[in-house]
């Protein structure tokens, strides 16, 4: 008896027969992909966060109060009882008309008195601001550079690379920035590195991502920019 083989009945045998194989090849299939879609990086969203909230924060910590020292108190007490008893003791000393028939009389020109050396020292003299100003500019930076630190902290990420995932690595990074009185980021280095290339660069990546407020309108008196150093810690609970 001949059978004939119709070419439907033939595919149907050759998928029935190859089964194992097939069925295999696409296990093999299915776990490459899941294994490549585990090991690409994640992204995030670097945060950003608007100047507007240091602007609030400066606003609202109140301005330390610096209080002056008990000595240097007394010692200007001390120095402005001096400068008055100097002041009563001197005398001016009359000056001698010259006489008529004296033919030298003309040349001789009238001694300074100790007076008028004070009065000339004290108009050579350029006049400093007020030490009242000047600790209140100590004080604004002070306050600047402590919100700033926070704000750094703040905007910190832990590297999400797959080779950080892996080392681990923990260190702080001690780095400088250069700001602007306007609040624009001049340059950015390293002073004392992690030991890791991930983090010191995290931390590059994370100050040029920043953005800076103005400086206060009397603080850091005559700079057009100022420099500040601080130190980021990263951990792996810090992520």
């Amino acid at each position: 008896m001949n059978h004939s083989l119709s070419p439907s009945t033939f595919s149907t045998y050759w998928f029935y027969d190859k089964r194992e194989p097939i069925s295999f090849s696409g296990a093999i299939v299915l776990c490459l992909l899941m294994a490549v879609m585990w090991l690409m990086p994640k992204s995030y969203e670097e945060p950003v966060i608007a100047a507007t909230e240091m602007m609030a924060l400066l606003e609202n910590m109140p301005v330390p109060q610096v209080e002056k020292p008990v000595e240097k108190r007394i010692e200007e007490k001390k120095v402005e009882k001096k400068i008055e008893k100097v002041e009563n003791k001197v005398v001016e000393k009359p000056v001698s008309a010259p006489l008529v028939n004296d033919p030298f009389a003309e040349n001789v020109s009238p001694t300074p008195t100790k007076q008028n050396k004070t009065e000339n020292q004290t108009a050579t003299t350029p006049a400093s601001p007020p030490n009242q100003v000047i600790q209140q500019a100590v004080a604004l930076g002070a306050k600047y550079e402590s919100i700033l630190k926070a704000y750094l902290e703040k905007i910190k990420r832990y590297p999400s690379s797959r080779e950080a995932r892996l080392a681990r690595p923990e260190g702080i990074v001690r780095v400088w920035l250069e700001l602007s009185r306007t609040g624009e980021l001049i340059a950015v280095g390293i002073l004392e590195s992690s030991g890791f290339n991930l983090l010191d660069s995290e931390t590059l990546k994370t100050i040029r991502s920043g953005t800076f407020p103005a400086f206060p309108e009397d603080a850091f008196l005559g700079e057009k920019s100022h420099k500040f150093i601080t130190n980021l810690n990263y951990t792996i609970t810090s992520n």
